[in-house]
Order: structure tokens, then C-alpha cells, then sequence
């Protein structure tokens, strides 16, 4: 309760792919923070031997070519608090919350991009 996993991401072009930070992760799946440079939001998803199932999400207009700074709280009670700001690392751009019914562990991180989408800057604060 109350770590923070946190990630700089950008997408080289437009419709570019998507970037998602997994937590809570082990052999049998993770549940998962996406930023969806192709559809235009930001999201949780619950993924099941790394299947995926979408949960709560917010739309967003991101642009290619730009830097987000993205970070994912853990709460008590099961709850996450997904931030995205702006390529200043300080101005809001987007929140989204989920609160997951069977809580949330305390196994491990995934990282996982595709479609021409970058990470960098990884960071875990316990």
C-alpha cells in the first residue's frame, strides 16, 4: 500500500501502440496500467495468464513524438490510481481509478510496449 511504479512513455508516430505497466505480477497473469496510444486513452486492465480484460478507463487525446510521465499508486482496499502527465512531469494530463474486488498483491512488475511505443525510466518507490 501506497508503493508507486512509474515509467516515461512515448509513441514515435501516430496510432502507435500502447505501453502497459503490470503489477502484481507472477505466473499467472498481472493486472496492468495501459496507456493506449492507438485508441486514445488510459486504462486498467485485469490480465489473466496475460490475457487481458478492461476495466475502468478514461479517454485522452496523446500525441506521437511526445513524452508522458505515467505512475501507478496502490491504495489500501484493492484500489489503483493511474496518473498521466504532461512531457514536464508535473502537469496532469489524465487519472483513472479501479479497485480491484480481490485486492491487490504483492508479487511483482511487468513491462510490456508494442507498436513503436518507447519506455524509459523505470521506477519502483515502496
Amino acid at each position: 500500500v501506497g508503493s508507486r511504479l512509474q515509467a516515461w512513455v512515448r509513441a514515435d508516430r501516430d496510432g502507435a501502440g500502447r505501453a502497459y505497466l503490470g503489477f502484481d505480477a507472477g505466473p499467472e497473469g498481472c493486472k496492468s496500467l495501459v496507456v493506449a496510444f492507438n485508441t486514445g486513452d488510459f486504462r486498467f486492465h485485469d490480465n489473466p495468464r496475460y490475457g487481458y480484460s478492461e476495466l475502468t478507463s478514461t479517454d485522452v487525446r496523446l500525441e506521437p513524438r511526445r513524452w508522458y510521465f505515467v505512475e501507478l499508486e496502490i491504495l489500501d482496499g484493492g484500489a489503483a490510481v493511474g496518473r498521466l502527465f504532461d512531457e514536464d512531469g508535473a502537469t496532469p494530463f489524465a487519472t483513472v481509478r479501479h479497485t480491484y474486488p480481490d485486492g491487490i498483491g504483492g508479487q511483482g512488475i511487468a513491462l510490456r510496449t508494442f507498436g513503436g511505443v518507447s519506455a524509459d525510466s523505470i521506477s519502483l518507490c515502496p
